[in-house]
């Protein structure tokens, strides 16, 4: 098998506050090369609809052979390697493709050890992860070239102070912690963070995850559709978390008071 690190945060990080996260909505946007893939429904059956940050629509990337025909429940694409990797629920796998539609494959999940697997999805230590979508207690581990499930690199994911009900999205961060999106009971959205920590030796998994902090989104209405961390300039006000919903563009931009600690 191949080797993976176990590294986790850079020692001296300490956890971001969540409740300080305040959202930019006014200003002109200054963003380079930033384009939203966001699945969409056509007469021609599911795709991914590309979008300016502004909200222009670019275009469609429609499914192709070897892709299956029947393949529905798209999540938001993740980049890897100059590919997007598009979770598809039903059934549970990868469309992989480049962002111009090009050298698509499909890649079905060989294993799946609980239901609601691949609604979303994030790359992290060279491996593919996702959970389920409801009361999520495991990250689950794959190879992102054959859809293996990887067990002993399964994450196990600790209690957050806000419930975890309905995952819509994740994305992992460049200090290697876990951001993870859920609609809630009341109909409200959460944010929730988790850091990556080393377990003990005796322990059977060489990670979990810890929550750090949760926050409610009542500013964010319609059920969520992406989420990602991008370089983007309002005004004047660097905010590099985005979250966008049904409710349509402009994404939710969010400013994060120490940008170097996410």
């Amino acid at each position: 098998m191949a080797e993976y690190s176990t590294e986790t945060q850079p020692p001296g990080l300490a956890p971001p506050d969540v409740s300080d996260w305040t959202e930019v909505r006014t200003g002109s946007v200054c963003c380079e090369h930033v384009c939203w893939y966001l699945p969409t429904s056509t007469a021609g059956g599911p795709a991914l609809g590309a979008h300016a940050h502004d909200g222009e629509h670019l275009g469609l990337l429609h499914p192709a052979p070897p892709v299956l025909a029947t393949a529905g429940g798209f999540g938001a694409p993740v980049s890897h390697r100059g590919h997007l990797d598009v979770p598809v629920t039903g059934p549970a796998g990868i469309w992989r493709l480049r962002p111009d539609g090009t050298d698509q494959s499909w890649l079905p999940a060989k294993e799946l050890p609980e239901e609601g697997l691949f609604t979303w999805c994030g790359n992290q230590l060279g491996l593919l992860y996702t959970s389920a979508t409801h009361h999520p207690r495991t990250l689950r581990a794959y190879d992102p070239t054959t859809l293996s499930h990887l067990p002993y690199w399964d994450i196990d994911l600790g209690p957050s102070p806000l419930p975890l009900t309905d995952i819509r999205g994740g994305v992992f961060t460049p200090n290697r912690r876990l951001l993870l999106v859920a609609g809630g009971p009341e109909g409200v959205n959460t944010l929730a963070c988790f850091d990556l920590v080393q377990n003990p030796r005796h322990h059977r998994r060489p990670l979990s995850a810890r929550c750090s902090g949760a926050r409610l989104l009542p500013e964010i209405t319609g059920e969520i559709t992406g989420l990602a961390i991008r370089p983007v300039w309002i005004g004047d006000t660097y905010a590099p978390v985005h979250i966008l919903s049904t409710a349509g563009f402009p994404a939710h931009s969010f400013r994060v008071p120490d940008p170097d600690n996410l």
